[in-house]
């Protein structure tokens, strides 16, 4: 379909419909200025504006920001472990909890052994059946 517009100007359909988007986005952008103009006029308006704009930036710096942690000395910490770990096995009998920190040492090294061996072997076994398919029986 063809319109014609002038003389020598001929239009299709499709490009009349380009050119009335193209009009509709610049009135669409001229609206927005035209409304950020009528509120940067008004002071009222505009200080309507600038309290959101703080209280928006200052909710956002709160969302992202990580909560506060305290710094307290690591000897202190140690101290206040200790005291606590004396007073509990002074009150009643031993329990986990009061454990020497050597006992505990230990175990976790026994269970970093026992998941470990058990992996080692595992890999091991794997190389050996892979290389095995590769090689073949030469």
């Amino acid at each position: 379909m063809v319109v014609a517009v002038t003389k020598d100007t001929w239009i299709t359909a499709k490009m009349k419909r380009i050119i009335d988007i193209e009009k509709l986005q610049e009135r669409q952008k001229k609206q927005k200025s035209n409304y950020w103009q009528h509120i940067k006029n008004d002071p009222v308006k505009f200080g309507h504006y600038k309290e959101w704009r703080k209280q928006y930036v200052n909710e956002k710096k709160e969302a992202l920001s990580p909560p506060p942690i305290a710094a307290v000395p690591f000897e202190k910490v140690r101290d206040q472990s200790a005291a606590r770990t004396a007073s509990t096995s002074q009150s009643s009998s031993p329990t986990s909890s009061s454990l020497s920190p050597s006992i505990i040492d230990k175990y976790f090294q026994l269970l970093i052994l026992a998941l470990v061996i058990p992996a080692l072997i595992i890999i091991i076994y794997g190389i050996v059946l892979i290389g095995s398919h590769v090689l073949g029986p030469y």
